[in-house]
């Protein structure tokens, strides 16, 4: 995958990305509303959970701001309960938030769900203490379509956008 804007560029990882992953996925402010954050996270980890979900052009990316600097992850998942459906998620460092890099990664996804993968719904998942991200999605033209409980109390919002 990539995707080259005006401030960011999202692409497939290399190998020598492994260690930004680390470091962002070990900052607890950054981490808080993602599940399985708690995981002890290694090096690792990070090469079998990108060798895990990175297939065909979908996956997990890496975000690079324009100068080459490493600001986060953006990913393409299978939607597996609907057909022609995709889930799309970020995680920017803290570095990069309030700089309206989520709206654009956010916009980025979708027109690449619509256009390159011709899906016909995009969804996001966040919990929905998670209203920064919830503010992307809706500014994106993403409706609110689901609540529901994971990890036993933690409520997860669910936004869709049907093309």
């Amino acid at each position: 995958m990539l995707i080259q804007e005006d401030k960011f560029i999202i692409r497939t990882p290399h190998q020598s990305d492994y260690p930004s992953f680390l470091t962002l996925y070990k900052k607890h402010e950054v981490m808080q509303y993602i599940p399985n954050s708690n995981l002890d996270w290694s090096i690792e980890k990070i090469k079998q959970k990108i060798l895990k979900f990175n297939h065909g052009g979908i996956g997990i990316n890496t975000v690079h701001d324009l100068d080459g600097n490493f600001i986060g992850e953006a990913s393409i998942f299978i939607y597996p309960e609907k057909p022609k459906s995709y889930e799309v998620g970020f995680i920017l460092d803290d570095s990069a938030w309030g700089k309206g890099y989520g709206t654009l990664i956010c916009k980025s996804l979708l027109q690449y769900c619509k256009e390159t993968l011709h899906a016909d719904r995009v969804y996001a998942r966040m919990f929905s203490e998670n209203i920064a991200s919830q503010k992307v999605c809706l500014n994106n033209g993403m409706v609110h379509v689901d609540e529901s409980l994971i990890n036993g109390n933690m409520k997860r919002v669910t936004m869709l956008l049907a093309f």
